[in-house]
């Protein structure tokens, strides 16, 4: 195999369990089969090693390192420094990689050597995995640059391919960004050359309980923050401390919610009224719960005509 051909898949590991076969079975049904895949398992507690080392002993293609816990951007650069591959894919622990998007990113960049990033849209899954709404509609460079460097739009980074040498060059993570990592990356490497989102749908986001975005959602809007105000000093472009955001979403009502109107809003009737009964069932008294029922009642019939 040729370097210019080997495509470096880095998957950081920490207590992934109840997703992670299905995240690695999507890396190794891609139609671009030649890949390395680089998974670091940092520290974890739930049985997530036992699976990596179940899926490694099948497929060579598995690099496997186990340690002690030391957190999501150190893990980051050591997978970036074991890389082998002119390029590398990012790829989450709880997340699915669609058949195509290895072979799509790769191509994009082998194709157009002044880019030297590119992402996808990504569909929003819930817990189960049934689809929510399909988000990352900005794909220029431009485009994405400014949704970037705002703070308005819902522009998720984690589904990319870099060329693996430009990232290095660029410095790879920050250890002080251990939050928003993806994003400092984009805003860096558009500093240096291109940057695209692919219009495909390439990857399954997924939403659940236990992800760092709903964890740890103040310290993710504070590094989302920091991230965009530290490219605007490096630009010398003037910055402006963004109005307050909605609240985080915090408890499973209040997240049923949000999916039951993002699947409307997305033409995902059936996972929008997977939430609806839910919130009926356990707040059978609360009139938003019953207007969400009344819309989707209401679409149903719509589509029926």
């Amino acid at each position: 195999m040729r370097q210019n051909d080997l495509v470096s898949v880095l998957m950081p590991v920490y207590n992934a369990a109840p997703y992670l076969d299905a995240a690695i079975e999507s890396v190794l049904q891609q139609t671009y089969h030649d890949f390395e895949f680089i998974i670091v398992d940092d520290g974890s507690t739930d049985g997530s090693l036992e699976i990596c080392r179940a899926f490694a002993a099948k497929d060579n293609r598995i690099r496997l390192v186990a340690r002690e816990n030391r957190g999501i951007v150190p893990t980051r650069n050591e997978l970036l420094d074991m890389a082998a591959g002119r390029y590398c894919a990012i790829m989450d622990a709880d997340d699915i990689s669609f058949p195509e998007r290895l072979a799509r990113q790769r191509a994009f960049l082998a194709a157009n050597e002044d880019c030297f990033i590119v992402g996808c849209r990504d569909l929003l899954i819930d817990p189960d995995g049934m689809p929510i709404m399909t988000i990352n509609h900005n794909h220029d460079h431009d485009d994405v640059d400014r949704a970037n460097l705002g703070f308005s739009q819902f522009q998720t980074l984690n589904a990319y391919m870099c060329v693996t040498d430009r990232l290095r060059e660029a410095g790879g993570y920050r250890a002080e960004v251990r939050y928003a990592e993806d994003r400092d990356v984009f805003l860096r490497m558009a500093e240096i050359g291109r940057i695209k989102v692919l219009p495909e749908t390439l990857y399954g986001y997924r939403q659940h309980f236990s992800s760092t975005c709903r964890k740890k959602a103040q310290e993710v809007a504070d590094d989302v923050y920091r991230v965009v105000r530290d490219a605007h000093q490096r630009r010398n472009m003037d910055f402006t401390d963004p109005p307050p955001g909605p609240a985080a979403v915090k408890d499973d009502l209040a997240a049923y919610q949000a999916w039951a109107w993002q699947s409307l809003g997305g033409g995902n009737i059936r996972t929008a009224w997977k939430y609806a009964l839910k919130l009926l069932g356990r707040a059978p008294l609360s009139p938003a719960n019953w207007k969400l029922a009344m819309v989707l009642a209401r679409t149903a019939a719509l589509a029926r005509r």
